[in-house]
């Protein structure tokens, strides 16, 4: 019976797990397939897999979660991308890029972009596999605790990581096995590739720690003000101005390789795990010293000041000092 207060099976959220994680766990324990114990315990006129419901969670699925699961209400909205906001977004909204956060490609129950990452250390470590909400965060590309690329695909077939379409198609399937296994071809992602971690400089191994404890809610060296300065040289980096030469001026003077960056007008948060590495180690290294990097690469003219300023409208103080004398009307 699912009508008492608390379900007969009501698993707490596991530590950092996300929402959608959860909810696949809670109905498993309860022995049901996905879409029978939503339509039982929310009503079949309440669809949740049309939505990133990660992002966009109503209040009645909340406080219907921390009633039914004995769960505090504050630990359910930490399932939520919402935990984010004041840390990588300024408020939420309900349509459009959100900021940092990875983009799903919603299409009905589908997930048309690789808005999911993994690592498959971590699969493999958990007692049962769940995923994390650290793993919706563009800016993450590596686990900070295994030292490994993460994945945001499965690796067999390419297609994107949809847990909670495991059962979808398969009506005499009642358990569609642990979460790390792919939707599409059954792969089970912990066993993919472990492949080490290995930032281009020093300077960035110390921002990229920075960057993930405070994307852990550990840390207080970063804040908000600094996380935006950070994605307007990104957006630099992947703009598509010819005048532009941030990307190239970073890579010369710390000696990395050469990348080149897919085409076209496409967010941070929509690119390739593989662009987003990269762009975001060159990015750090400006943020650790920006008092010196940023007049270089304007002295050396691989940037210009309406770059560096264009619809950025909540530009911290300490970086408009930086900023502001590279304006030639100045």
């Amino acid at each position: 019976m699912l009508s008492g207060r608390l379900w007969p099976a009501h698993p707490k959220p596991l530590q950092d797990e996300l929402l959608s994680s959860w909810i696949v766990r809670i109905a498993r324990a309860n022995g049901l397939k996905l879409q029978t114990f939503c339509d039982r315990v929310f009503g079949k006129e309440r669809q949740l897999w049309n939505r990133d419901i990660d992002r966009l969670a109503p209040n009645w699925l909340l406080a219907a979660l921390a009633r039914h699961t004995g769960t505090l209400p504050d630990a359910v909205r930490r399932t939520t991308l919402d935990v984010y906001r004041d840390r990588l977004f300024h408020q939420s909204k309900s349509s459009g890029q959100l900021r940092w956060i990875l983009s799903m490609g919603v299409y009905h129950r589908t997930r048309r972009y690789f808005g999911m990452q993994f690592c498959p250390r971590c699969l493999t470590e958990d007692e049962e596999p769940y995923f994390r909400t650290r793993w919706r965060v563009a800016a993450l590309t590596f686990c900070p605790e295994h030292k490994l690329h993460l994945h945001d695909r499965c690796p067999s077939c390419g297609a994107p990581i949809v847990f909670h379409r495991r059962e979808l198609g398969q009506p005499e399937v009642t358990d569609s096995g642990p979460l790390c296994l792919c939707h599409a071809c059954d792969f089970d992602l912990r066993n993919a590739q472990c492949k080490p971690f290995v930032p281009y400089e020093a300077s960035i191994t110390t921002e990229l720690a920075m960057l993930a404890n405070y994307i852990a809610g550990l840390g207080d060296i970063l804040n908000i003000g600094r996380m935006d300065v950070l994605y307007q040289l990104c957006k630099v980096m992947i703009g598509a101005r010819k005048s532009s030469n941030l990307t190239a001026f970073v890579m010369g003077t710390i000696g990395s390789e050469d990348y080149a960056l897919s085409h076209g007008r496409r967010a941070f948060e929509s690119r390739p795990i593989e662009e987003r590495s990269h762009i975001i180690q060159l990015g750090v290294w400006l943020l650790a010293n920006p008092q010196e990097c940023i007049p270089a690469a304007w002295r050396a003219k691989a940037v210009r000041y309406n770059h560096l300023v264009k619809d950025f409208l909540s530009m911290p103080a300490w970086y408009s000092s930086i900023v502001r004398p590279l304006n030639r009307r100045y």
